[in-house]
């Protein structure tokens, strides 16, 4: 298995590695994440003020949480405001992601085959192949529900749902893009038939408990901060625009 696996790995890395060298985009969505990552790296923190002044007006996060803003700002600490650096990074989180992902799939059928053909979807797959090579959420995006589904997966053949590690995913996977809240659905599928309707709902609770927590945290802040509403604010910038 471990050939079965350096070969799957490279087959996911190296097309994306050949997008984000000889095609890299920013794409649309970029002047919002690095005007955030630059005020986070100026000791600013969450704000859409223009990093070239000195106001720094507080908002929910850019586009989404703060979470892809963060990443943009480590990377850029550590490895010089490299965007190349982001992309790669990204890219290695993903095949990561997805080898876990298809570990958890062998775990449940034992097969080889099936485990092959998923991994070449993974790892050609056009709906998400190029995302790669963007400085934008959906790497990570699709990353993150990869570990939602593999902590899914290994819950059904172990028969318990993995509390923490699928909390933690989602955690990561929320505070990259809101929209990733609807992962909630098949987790709650799964806590009731993993586990019935009572100790179901019980795991669920807790599972949603932790994930509420880190958006708590934040919620706090955002209050601390005096942002006028709590949840995710229209992308106005300071100056109307």
């Amino acid at each position: 298995m471990l050939i079965l696996y350096s070969l799957i790995f490279i087959f996911i890395l190296i097309p994306r590695i050949l997008f984000v060298i000889f095609f890299p985009e920013t794409g649309g969505d970029y002047d919002i994440y690095s005007r955030v990552a630059e005020n986070i790296l100026r000791g600013c923190g969450v704000s859409l003020s223009d990093p070239a002044k000195q106001a720094c007006e507080p908002h929910f996060g850019g586009n989404h949480g703060p979470g892809y803003d963060i990443f943009i700002a480590i990377n850029w600490y550590l490895f010089e405001n490299s965007n190349f650096m982001v992309r790669l990074v990204q890219t290695v989180i993903y095949c990561f992601a997805s080898l876990y992902f298809l570990r958890s799939l062998y775990l449940l059928t034992k097969n080889k085959f099936i485990f092959l053909i998923f991994g070449m979807i993974l790892a050609f797959s056009p709906l998400t192949i190029a995302w790669s090579r963007y400085v934008q959420t959906e790497t990570l995006s699709l990353a993150f529900t990869l570990l939602v589904f593999a902590e899914l997966i290994i819950s059904y053949v172990n028969k318990k749902l993995r509390i923490v590690p699928i909390a933690v995913a989602m955690v990561l996977a929320t505070w990259i893009r809101l929209d990733n809240v609807f992962l909630c659905v098949p987790i709650a599928i799964s806590c009731f038939y993993i586990h019935g309707f009572k100790k179901g709902l019980i795991n669920g609770i807790i599972t949603a408990s932790i994930l509420a927590s880190s958006w708590g945290i934040w919620t706090i802040r955002n209050i601390n901060v005096g942002l006028p509403s709590i949840l995710p604010q229209n992308l106005i910038m300071p100056d109307g625009s």
